[in-house]
């Protein structure tokens, strides 16, 4: 139970402290005039060409290389590899 616990310690840490750090820049930032305006005549990007956007699937075959590489070849991941005594 000690994993998870301090995992999610650390991350409330990590989360809590980043939006204080980011609040707090963008409240001295402010206070020197540094302040990010939208611009008033934006465009919408045009597509360069007609071309069609890849399968979504194709973004799985390098995932599913991996896990059948490591299936066929019997590579094993010790987490916790015994002591050897010499």
């Amino acid at each position: 139970m000690a994993g998870p616990v301090i995992g999610i310690v650390t991350t409330l840490i990590m989360a809590v402290g980043g939006y204080l750090w980011l609040a707090y820049r963008e409240k001295k930032l402010a206070a020197k005039g540094d302040v990010f305006t939208e611009p008033k005549d934006q465009k919408t990007p045009e597509k360069a060409t007609d071309e069609k956007d890849p399968n979504w699937i194709l973004s799985l075959v390098p995932l599913a290389i991996v896990v059948v590489l490591l299936n066929i070849s019997g590579f094993e991941f010790e987490v916790y590899p015994e002591q050897k005594s010499w």
